[in-house]
């Protein structure tokens, strides 16, 4: 049994080993190479389009407010372009797609599409919402991906390029409550069949999967904000089968899971994505951030049963106060 055992590790070091020799070697002539990508006002897209900047890519970075383009483009050179779009209304794409058709050299297309704009959206039981509150996030995180995607499509099959798109672990790994999981095992599931139908274009997808990180997405006070409105609402029956207590505790376990499983290594995410964009040979998917790899996704191949009582424990999801008392 010992030596079944010493054969896997030496077999896991082997495979690490040579996955890192095979995907080390990176693509040549950067300088020539134009990226594309969307949600540049904070967070990874932000960090992203400045990392692309100093390595020598010409960025076109889009940002939903006017204060964010200006303020990414007083941090950044020249090879950085911002424009100003909204994922969410496909005529301000289709005018972002013009702008940079014509901006490109005539010989040139798109080497890089990056998806990237996202929100997190209310965390709370599903009864408290109403069908307004899921179609927000699933127009930013899914709809938004699939409505760029496709628009900006032409130019990157023009260069043979490659798609990268964010996700999340929570695509896999469903967060109860909310539409975050929601938009994004959806996306998912985009991002798997484009990689399909792509093949022969030579285009390639890549998909981003963070677990928690410190970005606006996460922010806490926005987070637990948005428990504290949608409570606020909620009719009198609903307040009273979940309890006062219900929501206090809702809040305080959010609040836990964040400061838990955050972390503040948001260069991890960059690296993942300059990886996708600068690799000869990149992964299909890049699982970031210690809870990803060594929580979150693993729990996705336990039995229902188990993933079931390990979510409530992590969670430490509050019971409301009508199921005590059955």
């Amino acid at each position: 049994m010992l030596l079944y055992v010493l054969y896997f590790i030496a077999f896991v070091v082997f495979y690490q080993i040579l996955q890192w020799v095979v995907r080390k070697p990176t693509i040549s002539g950067i300088p020539d190479k134009y990226v594309f990508i969307t949600g540049c006002d904070t967070g990874f897209g932000n960090m992203l389009t400045k990392r692309l900047d100093k390595t020598g890519f010409h960025v076109y970075a889009a940002c939903l407010t006017q204060d964010g383009c200006r303020s990414l483009k007083q941090s950044t050179s020249s090879r950085v372009t911002t424009l100003q779009m909204d994922v969410t209304n496909t005529q301000s794409i289709r005018q972002a797609y013009e702008r940079v058709s014509k901006l490109i050299p005539p010989n040139k297309g798109l080497w890089g599409l990056v998806n990237n704009a996202g929100i997190s959206g209310i965390s709370c039981p599903y009864e408290w919402l109403q069908k307004e509150d899921y179609q927000q996030v699933i127009n930013v995180n899914l709809l938004g991906m699939i409505d760029v995607t496709t628009i900006f499509l032409p130019l990157v099959k023009k260069t043979k390029g490659r798609i990268v798109n964010i996700t999340s672990s929570c695509g896999r790994y469903v967060v109860p409550g909310g539409c975050y999981s929601i938009s994004k095992f959806g996306a998912e599931a985009f991002c798997d069949g484009l990689r399909i139908m792509l093949h022969p274009f030579g285009v390639r997808v890549h998909i981003i999967e963070p677990g928690f990180f410190a970005t606006n997405i996460l922010d806490e006070d926005k987070l637990l904000g948005h428990i504290t409105r949608i409570w606020n609402k909620l009719p009198k029956e609903i307040k009273k089968e979940y309890g006062d207590n219900y929501v206090e505790e809702f809040r305080s376990s959010t609040k836990d899971t964040v400061t838990r499983l955050v972390s503040p290594r948001t260069d991890k995410v960059i690296n993942a994505f300059e990886h996708a964009l600068t690799s000869w040979w990149p992964r299909t998917r890049y699982i970031v951030g210690f809870d990803a790899n060594f929580l979150l996704i693993p729990i996705t191949f336990l039995p229902a049963f188990i993933t079931d009582v390990l979510h409530r424990a992590i969670a430490k999801q509050p019971i409301p106060e009508a199921c005590t008392k059955r």
